[in-house]
């Protein structure tokens, strides 16, 4: 009786401890904060561009166009329609549109 109730307490035990491990993932389970900015590029400097006001550096960071023809140098910017990804607040990612007629 003494072996089935420590394995009954073993079990329950068990149990509880993967409910808490299902409520509280690890940090590295939790999802990503993903967020975005879209607008014209007003100014270039180096690798630092200015869209709506606000600059943004773009060192290290991939700058592609949206039609699939490749990287794009921050240097020709200026002017464009762009999509700024930015994940855990760092930019990941710079699209680049065509800028429609306003």
């Amino acid at each position: 009786m003494a072996d089935r109730n420590r394995v009954l307490i073993l079990t329950a035990a068990f149990i509880l401890f993967l409910g808490g491990a299902a409520v509280y993932p690890s940090a590295g389970q939790t999802a990503d904060r993903v967020s975005g900015v879209w607008g014209i590029v007003g100014g270039v400097d180096g690798n630092v561009i200015s869209v709506e006001g606000k600059t943004y550096d773009l060192e290290g960071v991939p700058v592609r166009s949206a039609d699939g023809s490749g990287q794009v140098e921050v240097s020709s910017l200026r002017g464009k329609t762009v999509e700024i990804v930015f994940r855990n607040r760092k930019i990941d990612a710079v699209t680049v549109y065509r800028t429609l007629p306003q």
